[in-house]
């Protein structure tokens, strides 16, 4: 070469630093470090040059590759450089700036071929595990990569080697390790990650609406969850995107919650999600291991598991470090180390006297805290308030915290690295070369000197000022013991509670919260309204990450310290919401709380009258025989709400209202309320109100078969959600798709559709979401002529719901159609005493619709008459399943049908001809179809034989069910001419 530079495939050695420019790799004292790739491919010319003074104009023409920058780019890339290297301008020991001429590397180095990293040393079936990963990526298809090994196993050091090449190459990789700094704050390896990527930070702060309709947060924070996706999804357009979560067994529960959303979420694309962590950590609960196992069994994801190194890689990285190590003393260390890498790394310090002698420490800890002891008392004093602050920390604090200046500080950084515990990562920041070296070092501490030092990190931190730092001097408080003061943990426990909940944090707000109020026990001047207050915020994240049962006991605590407004709070907050309220269930504990608060609360406080009213009317919706006494509460809270002032309250408790008097029969009556609080909610602009309400209209005019107006409906309820993304409806638009599709016949729509909402439904929770699912599947069996198929599917429906009428006659159903006709009469003969009651629930009628489908297959002529006349006065409506899910034609064709079965041919061509006018007006093509068949049967018997009419008929059905494809209708038509069957 006719320049002096390293050859590719070396390594350049300066000072503690390590540069592998055709791997990408910078490291200091043998641990990667972070480096962006304009500031890697600065350093890496400049020591390529190291011979010569590099002119200001080569490096904006070399490093950047033309591009057009200005000259302010490369002071900042420099500034950037310097900071990696622990170094500043005025005494540089690597890049000096010489004055009208340029930069040189002017640090002392030498070439030397690159050593074996004890981490990858027996890992090529790893390393071509990822990077074919990586390629099904690049292709199109997301990938998961979860590697798992012990501490030291070299998960870390793992993907560095994959990725920081790929990087180089153009990829976008983007890292977040995860709370290095003890106390950081929500969502912190994903804030981290992102900045590489953008300025501006996916993570949104979005506080809740003033007029939140759910009765969950929950769902709030899945909405952010999916705007987030969306952010990192759009990143792979330019290139492919890789993020790096290291140690997630260390994260937060949000951070780690969005992990998994993230995995699970992320549609077609360039984009692949990598972790690193400990399968034996204290932190991955059963929860996480569960959900961590469910990734592992997708069919994108690839699962790594570092063990040990086999002992002959040990071997030939002992000796390649070592060369004269002795046999014995390469053995000792096998032994010893287990063939962890990290482990082998640090016995190599030891002397081979010490090594072949027996006096070989217990174990690393051992080693790490004889290593400290023979630190001078400041640099220990240093590096143990480090070990307080976390893996990663800040030097100049730690100094701080013992009374120490910049000077000792600097000191105790540099006698600390010597000893190869700590590495430095810019100016002020170092970090302890692995997690064992600060565990150990924190453990060696007494409990008085934890103590003491986390009380200094909490006053020295809450010194800056910062609104940054609330989380981490909540952590520090609570942990000093008799040196802190409770009014310091109140007050920052609640600033990071507060911030936590802003951000959807629940997990955090509920670890700050119970700090906040373990630490009110020993505030005796504390008001009992502050305690209630903080209890209330507490029950509300509980109940937002799922813990109904924890929520509900300390909402009931808020309420016995707060008074009637906080009893009102707490039973508002339990009784379950429009999107939550699951059905078939009924909550008798929500419940009673709400007429709790309803006795307690003064008369003149109509609004919250009205809407506790109107919520417990809601709530008692599945409960049994509750019909008088929800008409008497929609009533009396109706009368509240004209007293009350607030429209938006007025609106939102008249949403209950509507809920709670879903029945059928009055669905002209429902649509005009429906409508009129439309209306006002436009006017209003009150954006949840009008989803809510435009679903409530679709599934309004799906009972009344018209079928024009539900399509507006569903595209204005579409526009809605566009601009006003509310989360807990957004499987509402796909599924109620593909209930229109359904009904067209649209077979391929209707399952696209329905594999949509499966996805939001699944990754919401929403326990409806399955109801949904069970229903479209069993609809479609019953179509396709498969009923038989589905019978065990019906019957744990069943067992999992017992209550849920509708499974128990759509298993009727099932049994029905494959001819198991005892055993289908043992299933619908119980429901027979409720369906004859008044009805009392919105499922009513389609059970009803169900339990005639099968007492007309049967011919149970008894049955037939019973449910023909409690079915008659809804003869112009269909049974629809929840909110729009599933249509099941016209009531009017299953009273022909039981028509049919006594023995009245003439009314049950009246009924069927009725059915077919309704079902050609509301598009349900598939239940059309059936409904000729019916009559084409009818009026042969009431004729004697078949008439034109019913040739025609016949002709137009085949011709749906060839058009359309649909089996059950095939059959229907050849066996047109058949009775009903006889038990």
């Amino acid at each position: 070469m006719g320049e002096r530079g390293h050859q590719a495939g070396t390594t350049l050695r300066f000072l503690e630093f390590e540069l592998d420019a055709a791997s990408y790799r910078l490291s200091r004292k043998g641990e990667p470090l972070h480096v962006e790739r304009r500031v890697f491919d600065l350093i890496a010319y400049l020591a390529k040059h190291r011979d010569r003074v590099v002119p200001r104009s080569e490096l904006l023409a070399e490093v950047w590759g033309g591009v057009t920058v200005t000259s302010h780019v490369l002071v900042q890339a420099l500034h950037a450089a310097r900071r990696v290297l622990g170094e500043n301008a005025e005494s540089p020991s690597v890049l000096k700036t010489i004055r009208r001429a340029g930069v040189q590397f002017i640090a002392p180095a030498i070439e030397v071929p690159p050593l074996p990293s004890a981490s990858f040393l027996g890992r090529d079936a790893e390393l071509a595990a990822i990077r074919q990963a990586l390629a099904r990526a690049e292709a199109g298809l997301p990938q998961v990569v979860l590697v798992e090994g012990e501490p030291g196993a070299g998960k870390t050091r793992l993907c560095h080697e994959v990725l920081v090449p790929l990087e180089a190459a153009g990829a976008s990789v983007h890292w977040g390790r995860c709370a290095e700094s003890e106390g950081a704050p929500a969502f912190w390896p994903w804030i981290r990650a992102a900045r590489t990527a953008t300025s501006e930070s996916p993570y949104p702060v979005a506080p809740q609406s003033e007029h939140r309709l759910a009765g969950d947060l929950g769902p709030s924070r899945f909405g952010m969850f999916d705007a987030i996706t969306d952010w990192w999804r759009g990143t792979c357009e330019s290139a492919p995107t890789i993020v790096v979560i290291d140690d997630l067994h260390r994260a937060d529960d949000a951070s780690f919650e969005l992990f998994c959303f993230l995995a699970e979420e992320m549609r077609p694309c360039r984009f692949t999600l990598v972790a690193t962590f400990r399968p034996g950590a204290d932190d991955l609960d059963p929860h996480r291991r569960e959900r961590l196992s469910e990734l592992a069994g997708r069919s994108a994801s690839t699962t790594l598991r570092l063990g040990g190194l086999p002992s002959e890689a040990v071997g030939e990285f002992c000796r390649a470090v070592q060369p004269g190590l002795s046999d014995l003393a390469v053995e000792s260390i096998v032994q010893r180390s287990g063939g962890n890498p990290f482990f082998v790394t640090q016995l190599l310090t030891l002397s081979e006297r010490d090594l072949g002698s027996g006096a070989l420490p217990e174990s690393v800890a051992s080693s790490v805290r004889n290593r400290i002891e023979a630190l001078p008392s400041t640099s220990r004093a240093v590096v143990s308030a480090a070990s307080v602050l976390g893996r990663e920390f800040d030097s100049d604090l730690a100094a701080r915290m013992c009374g120490f200046d910049s000077e000792v500080r600097e000191n105790a950084v540099a006698e600390a690295e010597a000893t190869g515990l700590v590495a430095r990562s810019g100016d002020v920041r170092a970090r302890f070369v692995h997690d064992l070296v600060r565990e150990a070092v924190y453990r060696g501490l007494s409990g008085s000197d934890r103590g003491r030092l986390h009380h200094e990190a909490a006053q020295m931190l809450l010194a800056t000022g910062s609104d940054e730092v609330w989380s981490e001097v909540s952590y520090h408080a609570s942990r000093a013991g008799a040196f802190g003061t409770s009014e310091l943990t109140l007050q920052a426990s609640h600033q990071a509670a507060t911030q936590a909940l802003v951000r959807f944090a629940f997990e955090d707000a509920i670890v700050h919260l119970s700090r906040y109020l373990e630490a009110a026990t020993h505030a005796p001047d504390l008001s009992d309204v502050d305690r209630a207050d903080h209890l209330l915020l507490l029950g509300r994240a509980l109940l937002a990450v799922g813990d109904k049962q924890e929520s509900r006991a300390t909402l009931r605590q808020a309420a016995r310290l707060g008074g009637w407004r906080y009893l009102a709070e707490a039973a508002l907050e339990t009784a379950p919401g429009i999107w939550s309220l699951e059905a078939g269930k009924f909550d008798l504990e929500a419940a009673d709380l709400l007429r709790t608060a309803l006795a307690a609360i003064p008369d003149d406080e109509h609004a919250l009258r009205a809407m506790l009213g109107s919520r417990l009317a809601a709530a008692l919706v599945w409960a049994p025989g509750s019909i008088a006494e929800r008409r008497e509460l929609v009533a009396t809270a109706r009368d509240h709400r004209s007293a009350a002032t607030s429209r938006s309250a007025r609106i939102t408790s008249g949403l209950y209202d509507v809920l709670a008097l879903w029945l059928p029969g009055e669905c002209e009556e429902r649509l005009g309320r429906i409508e009129g609080l439309l209306a006002e909610a436009q006017a209003l602009q009150l954006p949840e109100a009008e989803v809510v309400l435009r679903v409530f209209r679709f599934t309004t005019l799906t009972e009344l078969g018209r079928r024009t107006e539900r399509k507006r409906e569903l595209a204005r309820l579409s526009d809605r959600l566009e601009v006003h993304p509310l989360p807990e409806a957004l499987w509402y638009v796909p599924m109620l798709r593909a209930s229109l599709a359904t009904e067209e016949c649209d077979w391929s729509a209707a399952d696209e559709y329905r594999a949509e909402f499966a996805r939001v439904g699944e990754a919401l929770r929403d326990l409806n979401f399955g109801h949904a699912q069970a229903g479209f599947a069993m609809a479609s069996a019953f179509h396709n002529d498969v009923c038989s198929d589905f019978i065990e599917f019906a019957a744990a429906v069943v067992d999992q719901f017992p209550d849920f009428s509708v499974f128990r006659g759509a298993w009727a159903l099932m049994l029905a159609e494959s001819g198991r006709y005892s055993d289908s009469r043992e299933c619908y003969s119980p429901l027979m005493s409720e369906l004859q009651a008044v009805p009392e629930d919105n499922l009513w009628l389609l059970t009803s619709a169900l339990v005639g489908e099968c007492v007309a297959t049967i011919g149970d002529s008894e049955n037939a008459g019973l449910l023909l006349e409690a079915m008659k006065p809804f003869a112009d409506e269909q049974p629809v399943a929840g909110y729009g899910v599933l249509s099941w034609g016209s009531v009017s064709r299953v009273l022909g049908r039981l028509a049919r079965v006594i023995s009245r041919p003439a009314l049950a061509v009246d009924l069927l001809s009725r059915a077919i006018e309704q079902e050609q007006h509301s598009g349900c093509t598939n239940w059309l179809g059936y409904s000729l068949v019916e009559r084409a049967a009818a009026e042969t018997s009431l004729a004697g034989e078949p008439t034109a009419g019913v040739v025609r008929d016949l002709a137009r059905a085949d011709e749906i069910a060839d058009r359309f494809g649909i089996p059950r209708l095939k059959r229907a038509v050849r066996e047109s001419g058949d009775r009903p069957r006889s038990t």
